[in-house]
């Protein structure tokens, strides 16, 4: 895992852990967020939870799903100003997050 620079792997010592227990967040120097044209974690993102909100003065705000984000990484990967990192989900969002999946299989 040290070959990961992005330290997304990093979180995966536990093969038993829910993968959903990590979760991407875009900070303020994203490039559309002051004013660049730039989706590219949007285009890279096969779940499609980072959509843009175009705004008054053009600005397009990313809006990331944070219920549907797995912490793949893929966005961080392309971002080219590194402006999203990956978190830990505290562990009650973890146990809620299981629920809900685990319900949704039952139906």
């Amino acid at each position: 895992m040290k070959a990961c620079t992005h330290g997304v792997l990093a979180f995966f010592d536990d093969l038993e852990q829910a993968p959903w227990n990590l979760i991407a967040q875009i900070q303020d120097n994203c490039l559309s967020l002051n004013g660049v044209v730039c989706r590219s974690c949007g285009e890279a993102c096969d779940d499609s939870v980072i959509r843009f909100k175009l705004e008054i003065g053009g600005k397009a705000r990313p809006l990331l799903d944070e219920t549907e984000c797995t912490g793949c990484g893929e966005c961080i990967a392309i971002c080219p100003t590194q402006s999203i990192q990956i978190h830990r989900l505290p562990e009650t969002a973890v146990t809620e997050a299981q629920a809900s999946v685990g319900g949704a299989k039952q139906a």
